[in-house]
C-alpha cells in the first residue's frame, strides 16, 4: 500500500481545513477527512498534501463547549 494523505484546503479559526472523501466538502475533523493516495491530484493549486501519519501525530482531542452544554444540559 502506498502513502496516504489528507488534503488541507486551508484553515478556519486556526484549525486545519481538510477535504472530505471524494472532495465533497470540508471538515476540521480528521475522523471525517478523506484519505487519498499519492496518485490523486488535488483540485486546487493551493491544496496541501499532508501524510496521514503526520496529521495524526500532530492532532489532539478536544471537547466542544457547546456540545457539553447541549448533551449534559449545562448552562453556559
Amino acid at each position: 500500500m502506498g502513502k496516504r494523505y489528507f488534503i488541507q484546503q486551508g484553515e478556519v479559526d486556526g484549525l486545519a481545513l481538510w477535504w472530505r472523501p471524494n472532495c465533497r466538502g470540508y471538515t476540521t475533523d480528521l475522523d471525517e477527512a478523506g484519505e487519498y493516495d499519492e496518485t490523486f491530484v488535488p483540485p486546487r493549486e493551493t491544496d496541501i498534501l499532508v501524510p496521514v501519519k503526520d496529521a495524526l501525530r500532530l492532532s489532539h482531542k478536544c471537547v466542544l463547549a457547546w456540545r457539553l452544554r447541549k448533551e449534559l444540559g449545562r448552562a453556559g
